[in-house]
């Protein structure tokens, strides 16, 4: 099992990389960074989306397994240069600018160190709808970054409290994290795996990096595609009682044969270590990039962590820090790992074994009993 330390590890590295859509300049190039540590070949697209791939030892003939993770969270981009308003990206509820929110604002792309770069304090005042978008009324206490800029909540990187990581962005830099650990864990294990790992950009306005993948065939017509979130904990899908095999989101419903391979590969887990823990359930609460590859004609299933204060929006109605069980984190890795080591015709066979096992004296006495029905 891979270690709870390593999940940290990557959380506390991640968790560092101020991020929102279109500005995922500090993410991607921890990711690159990361690739190039583990010697993973990965390439980036005309769009910034970073691919990378790991073909194990006697991969060969195995189905691709494609991790699809976005690197963005909901912030705000700052839209005049006396840094006086901006303009939320990604979904946060109105009523949770009712207060003043203290934020961050940096350049798109930093100057400095990551460790040592220092964000302009402000604090945002109020908002309104105009046109479809919300602005938001933003006072800087210092000098507003060169445009591009954007902004973040003013909230610890990360925080941890036992098995339970706060973070200002879970959604969905915790499954880049993901990602990043189940490839160095199976270039370290030499799994006989062929996996594509997928970091996108701008998932929270419209999926547009999974758009241009899917528009330029950008992953294997045969591949498994599996969806990464950290999606709102509902009953069925509790943080800290394991990671979620996702059956659909808000819009589709997944593919089954795809889902198997999650399925058996929990199963198998859980048969070697009872204490071992998983969940399956239906997370239609939102759209996720799941949707998006179902309806590019890709064999799809998903994946989640159940998610504490989604969006950062706590039920007391104020902006908080996001978060998730770690050790739900360590689960999901594993899964991936053994999922894309298994053959889909194999899982197929297993789940028909143990779906009819024990029902050929039932069917043979059915078969003496059988009779004609006459009109």
């Amino acid at each position: 099992m891979v270690s709870i330390d390593r999940c940290m590890d990557e959380l506390a590295a991640m968790s560092k990389r101020k991020t929102g859509p279109y500005y995922e300049s500090r993410v991607a190039a921890h990711v690159a960074s990361e690739l190039n540590l583990m010697g993973i070949d990965w390439e980036i697209d005309e769009v910034g989306n970073i691919l990378a791939r790991y073909d194990g030892p006697e991969s060969a003939g195995k189905t691709p397994v494609a991790l699809v993770a976005h690197m963005d969270h909901p912030a705000f981009e700052i839209v005049d240069p006396q840094g006086k308003q901006g303009r939320l990206l990604g979904n946060v509820n109105p009523e949770y600018f009712a207060s003043p929110i203290r934020v961050l604002a940096y350049p798109a792309v930093p100057k400095s160190p990551i460790e040592s770069e220092v964000g302009c304090p402000g604090v945002i005042t109020g908002c309104r709808k105009v046109g479809g978008e919300t602005l938001l009324d933003l006072h800087l206490e210092g000098d507003c970054p060169p445009l591009p800029a954007f902004g973040v909540w003013d909230f610890p990187d990360m925080d941890i409290r036992g098995d339970i990581v706060h973070l200002r962005a879970a959604d969905d830099p915790v499954g880049c994290a993901v990602i990043l650990t189940v490839l160095a864990e199976a270039k370290q294990r030499q799994t006989s795996a062929k996996i594509v790992g997928v970091f996108t950009r701008a998932e929270e306005i419209n999926f547009l990096g999974s758009i241009h993948i899917a528009e330029t065939v950008g992953l294997p017509k045969d591949a498994v595609v599996v969806s990464l979130e950290t999606s709102k904990a509902i009953p069925g899908a509790e943080i800290g009682a394991g990671p979620v095999i996702r059956t659909g989101d808000r819009r589709h419903s997944f593919d089954d044969d795809a889902e198997s391979l999650l399925r058996v590969a929990a199963a198998q887990l859980q048969k070697e270590d009872s204490a071992f823990r998983s969940q399956r359930q239906l997370m239609n609460g939102g759209t996720c990039e799941g949707s998006l590859y179902v309806i590019s004609g890709y064999r799809t299933t998903a994946m989640a962590l159940p998610l504490g204060n989604y969006h950062n929006m706590s039920p007391e109605t104020i902006l908080s820090p996001e978060y998730i069980s770690v050790s739900d984190m360590a689960a999901e890795v594993e899964i991936l790992l053994r999922a894309s080591e298994l053959n889909l015709d194999d899982c197929r066979k297993f789940e028909r074994e143990q779906l009819l096992h024990g029902t050929e004296p039932e069917l043979e006495k059915l078969r003496r009993l059988s009779y004609e029905t006459r009109p």
